[in-house]
């Protein structure tokens, strides 16, 4: 009889495993809208930030891949040099402040910001809360859900500012293989922060 059971509920485990792989399910709790995530975001930045700041800005899809190091003074960027962002210790080089566009895909450009002298935290959050105004709360579970071109943003815990800012028309999961849910080829465009870094004041 005890043998029964454990075959049972080895069962379950097994078929409750395959479904967890192949559904793509997200889990959003507690369920906020991005435009409120945000809010909460830039209110952290505003008692934990300063208007002085160094970054690391990296761009990427599945066919660009870049890098820049961007220097805030006084909430204006002073400094910009690239780098290239799979080396651990990049090699800087001096921006070439003629250039005022990134040069990738037009649909990257225009989703973001264009111009990289416009890349701050708040510039950033401006531009992000146009693009969520009309974002209305998740469901509390979903299945299989396509971006459609949305942003996917995700905020730095510590300090508010936008850490990550993707679009994309990929399957996206947070838990869950999600090996059934439709995909598309060249369905992601994004861009990170990271080596963040808070500045004392000139």
């Amino acid at each position: 009889m005890k043998l029964k059971w454990l075959f049972r509920v080895l069962t379950l485990f097994f078929v409750g495993g395959i479904c967890w792989l192949l559904v793509g399910i997200t889990i959003n709790f507690p369920p906020k809208s991005p435009l409120q995530k945000l809010d909460e975001a830039r209110a952290l930045w505003q008692v934990k930030g300063s208007p002085n700041y160094q970054m690391d800005i990296v761009f990427g899809s599945m066919m660009f891949l870049e890098g820049y190091r961007v220097t805030v003074r006084n909430s204006q960027i002073k400094e910009i040099s690239e780098f290239p962002p799979l080396y651990n210790t990049p090699t800087l080089t001096p921006f070439d402040d003629t250039q005022d566009k990134i040069f990738q895909s037009s649909f990257f450009a225009q989703a973001i910001l264009s111009d990289l002298k416009n890349y701050t935290v708040d510039a950033l959050f401006d531009v992000a809360s146009q693009k969520l105004a009309d974002q209305t709360t998740p469901q509390l579970v979903s299945f299989c859900s396509l971006n459609s071109g949305t942003p996917n943003i995700i905020f730095n815990a510590e300090y508010g500012y936008i850490r990550s800012y993707e679009l994309s028309s990929c399957s996206d999961w947070q838990i869950g293989g999600g090996l059934l849910c439709p995909k598309m080829g060249e369905c992601h465009v994004g861009m990170g922060v990271r080596n963040f870094k808070l500045l004392p004041p000139n």
